[in-house]
């Protein structure tokens, strides 16, 4: 795992690499700090592992988290020929995600924020990051650094077409003309 993190963050990827150190850690703290080999998972251990997890207060997000972690450092294994294939390995364990919170919020909450103006008028740094927040919900919820990296070039005609900084995917987004309007205030 550590090896795996290191890789990650010579090519930036540190918010990942952050997760692969934390499921290490947690998988350590599991073991009682001893060291196993990829050859050593079955899918018995993997549920002890899931049932050690939630005794310890986790949520299933955090436990899908660190078991989708160690299912994706197992597949390298195997796809680097240090690990068996055992299909079907981590069938029996939850890998996915299961909000118990929501996270958004409410259509009311958002018209607020965008459309009421306060009485008093508002710094501009406020006004600023007010702009930045509307585009970047108009914007089906893009990320600020691909709103900060946005250029110039990206717009064209009535939609934005940029490359996402995280996966480097390419992304249309409609421009409407209130969000050409906020576009042309923060250039």
């Amino acid at each position: 795992m550590k090896e795996i993190a290191s890789e990650l963050e010579q090519e930036s990827r540190y918010g990942t690499a952050h997760v692969y150190r934390s499921t290490g850690g947690s998988v350590a703290a599991f073991l009682n700090k001893r060291e196993i080999s990829l050859w050593a998972l079955t899918p018995q251990l993997l549920k002890e592992y899931e049932e050690w997890m939630r005794r310890r207060g986790l949520s299933w997000d955090t436990v899908g988290t660190y078991m989708h972690t160690l299912q994706a450092i197992y597949n390298r294994g195997v796809d680097r020929g240090v690990a068996p294939y055992i299909p079907r390995l981590f069938k029996g364990v939850f890998t996915g995600r299961a909000s118990e919170r929501k996270r958004a919020l409410p259509v009311g909450q958002v018209r607020r924020l965008l459309v009421e103006k306060t009485a008093a008028k508002l710094p501009d740094d406020v006004e600023h990051a007010r702009t930045y927040l509307e585009l970047m919900l108009r914007f089906q919820g893009m990320p600020f650094v691909d709103l900060a990296n946005l250029q110039k070039s990206d717009w064209k005609g009535d939609h934005l077409i940029l490359r996402r900084q995280k996966t480097g995917h390419e992304l249309s987004v409609a421009v409407d003309d209130r969000a050409a309007e906020l576009l042309r205030l923060c250039a």
